[in-house]
């Protein structure tokens, strides 16, 4: 920001460069971390700590002004942080120690990184924390999985709040629903007979009639159809990928604030920064843990709000032991 806001004012103090900056105003420290595919650990250098803080900070506020939260003091509800840790199945612990085996040899330079790398590793490893069924469909439901942890409260809040019509928020950044644009373009590719890359589908077509395709599995539908199952009315559950419109968006949300859909998922990316639906909040459920600490403050940020009618806001942070979700988790909590 500083170089974005203040370059002159940098270039003045023989700041510009980023190691010049950091030797002024940080300290590093190498410690032992958690590594990214959920086993063993590792030595990382980050920052740990500034140095010089009065100085930086008075640098800063040349071009900034700063109110922290206790400073503009707003009457917003008591936030009440709950930690749900679900035990891992014996798939996803052997899977992890494939994730483990397949960084390892990333590390090792003995893969060609476009076949394998710790991007796909992690994309791999997340997916593996929210459900195994994310990674293969035909995997069968672990009754103990985060997933299933987050359908019971999120149907406990749902009954106990049914006089005052209390909402809730489901935060997933990961099996999103296919939004209906991409659908829409599916079917266009599947008429055309050809992918993006103009592979012929002609053939694939012939040995599986579209009628026989199954529809991908998503967290989403998951979660839906199991509290419908238990009872919640199905217009009183809604996905903000619906919403492909901003109109759409302003009816969803007013539907949220005045009670008539009780719960509301979506991903950090559509439902953080400027929704506003907290008048009737009770509880937000993060089901996965985003990469950004930002992306953490801004899910926060809908319920711990102003206006939000409710004393108390109810965090639910779910995490799956022993996965890729610990060392996302341990990795915001250092930051």
């Amino acid at each position: 920001m500083m170089r974005y806001l203040q370059y002159e004012t940098l270039k003045e103090r023989n700041l510009v460069h980023f190691d010049c900056w950091a030797s002024t105003f940080g300290e590093t420290v190498t410690a032992i971390e958690l590594a990214p595919e959920g086993t063993g650990y590792r030595a990382r250098t980050r920052f740990a700590r500034f140095y010089n803080l009065p100085e930086l900070m008075l640098l800063f506020k040349e071009a900034a002004d700063i109110k922290t939260a206790d400073q503009l003091n707003l009457p917003t509800p008591k936030a009440v942080y709950h930690n749900e840790v679900a035990q891992p199945s014996e798939i996803q612990k052997e899977t992890v120690k494939k994730l483990s085996e397949r960084a390892a040899a990333v590390h090792s330079g003995s893969v060609d990184p476009t076949v394998d790398n710790m991007l796909k590793i992690t994309s791999d490893g997340r997916k593996l924390g929210l459900d195994q069924r994310v990674i293969n469909p035909m995997l069968p439901d672990n009754p103990g999985s985060k997933v299933n942890m987050c359908v019971n409260n999120v149907f406990q809040f749902w009954h106990d709040g049914k006089d005052k019509k209390l909402t809730q928020l489901v935060f997933c950044d990961i099996s999103t629903p296919k939004g209906r644009a991409a659908a829409k373009e599916d079917r266009a590719v599947r008429a055309g007979g050809k992918l993006a890359g103009g592979t012929e589908l002609h053939a694939l077509q012939a040995a599986t009639p579209e009628a026989d395709a199954p529809e991908p599995f998503s967290v989403y539908s998951d979660i839906r159809d199991k509290l419908i199952m238990r009872g919640v009315p199905v217009g009183e559950i809604a996905f903000i990928h619906d919403a492909d419109t901003e109109v759409k968006k302003k009816e969803l949300f007013a539907k949220v604030r005045a009670g008539q859909v009780r719960v509301l998922m979506g991903s950090t990316a559509k439902m953080g920064a400027g929704m506003n639906v907290q008048d009737r909040l009770i509880a937000s459920h993060d089901l996965d843990c985003p990469w950004r600490p930002g992306d953490l403050e801004q899910r926060s940020g809908r319920i711990i709000r102003q206006y939000n009618t409710n004393p108390e806001g109810h965090i639910f942070r779910y995490v799956t032991e022993g996965t890729f979700d610990s060392y996302l988790w341990v990795r915001h909590e250092v930051a």
